[in-house]
């Protein structure tokens, strides 16, 4: 695992009888707990194929779903079941959540993405703005909209990011561009990329998918994503600092580790999770060599990862078909290790992204539908006892 990440910290219950968020608990005490009971990603397909059912069946007898009488004793998410049933979007492809700890969603509204959206160029073959409002804000307890803008502004929005700073970023696939809005704005004050126009030079994105953001930095980078399969560098004003590629298929999600240094990506269809250096701390005004991209490791044979989140020094993720489930992977482990899968038997149908709430004790898994999207939420626990 890379150097600077010590064995440490990880979602986990507060231990107390009156208490159900959490905290954060020594990943070394649940190593020493479970022993053998640890899932390596060495047991899972080594081939970028599908998850062996074998392993299949070895991981759900050792860590189930919220239908089984109980869970291991590693932080699991369990899913609330009828909460924001009253939901009524399009096709949801993406979740963070705010500085009050609210989650906030992308959908495509009247807009749905399938194998007639673009031509062989890559380019959006309607190009129109969806006149619906796309980011809805929702109260964490209820799942009940309390706030939405958006309408008129993109054409197949793919990916929602926000920071510290009350910024928010939205990746558009159609429009081929990045923009970022200020908190309560209803224009951006900062685009990137040229509308409705794919390329891979240093101005131009080509579907691009995910944004990751440092406020304290002053740094984001975008994946840019289906076709050029690679991640941009940005100082707060937008200036290129660097262009990191690899042997990546789609670049479908980032998720960040600010206090290590680290950005992790998911390459979807080559099925495996790549973390890299993040070079925060380099000058923000310049392109000059720095560690940016070095690679530290990868998690393969994971499954198609669509969405990435990151907590403490746990990685979570969600993967779609043959293999619907999420994942715990403990970064912080040397034998890189998967600590737990979820989701399994709970609704889960199109996961295409997922966020973590600030407290650490809830999950969002944007699920995109054929049609009509579902936000999931779920609820941290050690065990189904704890209920």
């Amino acid at each position: 695992m890379w150097p600077v990440l010590l064995l440490g910290l990880v979602l986990a219950l507060v231990p107390s009888s009156h208490q159900r968020g959490l905290s954060m608990l020594d990943i070394q005490d649940i190593v020493d707990q479970l022993g053998d009971e640890i899932i390596t990603h060495q047991g899972l397909s080594q081939d970028k194929g599908n998850v062996p059912i074998a392993a299949q069946q070895d991981l759900t007898q050792q860590y189930g779903s919220s239908d089984q009488n109980e869970v291991s004793d590693v932080p699991h998410p369990v899913k609330v079941h009828n909460w924001g049933e009253k939901l009524d979007i399009g096709q949801l492809v993406s979740v963070d959540v705010d500085s009050q700890d609210q989650p906030i969603i992308l959908h495509r509204g009247n807009v749905v993405w399938d194998e007639t959206s673009f031509d062989k160029s890559f380019e959006l073959k309607k190009r129109s703005l969806i006149p619906n409002d796309t980011v809805l804000t929702l109260d964490p307890d209820t799942g009940v909209v309390l706030n939405s803008w958006g309408a008129n502004l993109f054409a197949m929005p793919h990916g929602v990011t926000t920071d510290d700073d009350g910024n928010t970023y939205i990746t558009d696939a159609g429009l081929h561009q990045v923009l970022r809005f200020t908190a309560g704005a209803s224009k951006p004050d900062l685009v990137l990329g040229k509308a409705f126009i794919p390329g891979n030079d240093n101005s131009h994105f080509c579907q691009p998918t995910s944004v990751a953001a440092s406020s304290k930095a002053g740094i984001f980078f975008v994946a840019d994503g289906y076709c050029n399969s690679r991640v941009l560098k940005y100082n707060q004003d937008g200036t290129l600092l660097k262009i990191i590629n690899g042997n990546w298929n789609v670049v479908h999600s980032l998720a960040l580790f600010e206090d290590d240094d680290v950005l992790c990506l998911s390459d979807r269809e080559g099925q495996q999770i790549d973390c890299f250096k993040a070079g925060l701390d380099r000058p923000k005004h310049t392109n000059t060599d720095d560690n940016t991209g070095k690679k530290i490791v990868s998690y393969t044979g994971v499954g198609r990862i669509y969405g990435i989140a990151s907590k403490g020094t746990a990685l979570l993720a969600v993967s779609g078909k043959p293999s619907v489930r999420g994942i715990t992977i403990d970064t912080a482990s040397e034998d890189q290790s998967i600590l737990d899968q979820w989701g399994l038997n709970e609704g889960l149908t199109f996961p295409h992204d997922l966020a973590i709430s600030l407290t650490g004790d809830t999950v969002y898994v944007a699920d995109s539908g054929l049609q009509r999207g579902v936000l999931h939420k779920f609820e941290v626990v050690r065990s189904i006892e704890d209920f």
